[in-house]
């Protein structure tokens, strides 16, 4: 699928969800049909190392110990920064990071139900303040019961929107469209809360074995600024460094 049409997409399914009545099912109703095998390519190799070329130098300052022998990569900031890093390790550039919030977007709208049967998906932090804010003045539809449907809905509504930043639930989402672990890194805080729910390696929804894992860094465009707020403002991706 070309960008421009995976674009205008995104528009339409952000109008659909626009609506403050909208109801769980008629999210899932609407999100079958779409195909995912036509927005992105039907084969592709993930990129596991990168050579020293292009590293993001700020977030190399953040990166933990242990991974060492990892290379942060440079993603560009423009709150697209999650997808492009995305593309930047399916791809090796970012030309498909729309594609990509579109892939994720549709699969989260179809396997809602699986996604929100997930513990973490009832836990605040997970979701923007804004989907929160938006959540709690929408009219209360719960159709299946979910404790975060109205909340769910909210943020898929913002995901929508290119340029726009992404919570952790879009991780989720990649995990099952590259049918891959996506690992959260998040770099060190004093907060082991914080800690425990943003560093995490997340399954895909189809429990493919034996793949090798992707990882995704919060990060900062300032490092010092993240060391004194622990409030990241960008995505960056995480490789074995080429020998």
């Amino acid at each position: 699928m070309e960008s421009i049409t995976a674009t205008n997409t995104l528009h339409t399914i952000f109008n659909f969800l626009d609506r403050n009545d909208i109801t769980l099912s008629e999210v899932i109703n609407y999100g079958v049909q779409f195909d995912s095998a036509d927005i992105l390519p039907n084969s592709f190799d993930i990129n596991e190392e990168w050579d020293d070329d292009k590293q993001d130098y700020e977030a190399m300052k953040l990166l933990p110990e242990k991974y060492k022998d990892c290379v942060c990569i440079r993603s560009t900031p423009d709150g697209n920064c999650f997808f492009n890093s995305a593309s930047l390790i399916v791809f090796g550039n970012e030309n498909f990071n729309i594609q990509l919030r579109l892939a994720v977007m549709v699969e989260l709208m179809i396997h809602s139900q699986f996604y929100l049967q997930q513990k973490i998906f009832e836990q605040d932090i997970i979701y923007r303040e804004e989907a929160l804010n938006s959540g709690n003045s929408r009219i209360i539809n719960n159709n299946y019961g979910f404790k975060k449907e109205s909340e769910y809905i909210s943020e898929l509504k913002l995901m929508c929107k290119p340029n726009s930043w992404n919570s952790m639930i879009a991780f989720f989402g990649l995990a099952s469209v590259l049918h891959r672990p996506i690992e959260s890194l998040f770099p060190n805080t004093n907060n082991k809360f914080m800690n425990q729910i943003y560093n995490r390696i997340i399954l895909p929804r189809q429990n493919t074995k034996d793949l090798p894992k992707c990882i995704i860094m919060w990060s900062s465009c300032s490092a010092k600024q993240f060391q004194m707020t622990y409030q990241a403002n960008h995505f960056v991706p995480v490789f074995k460094r080429k020998k």
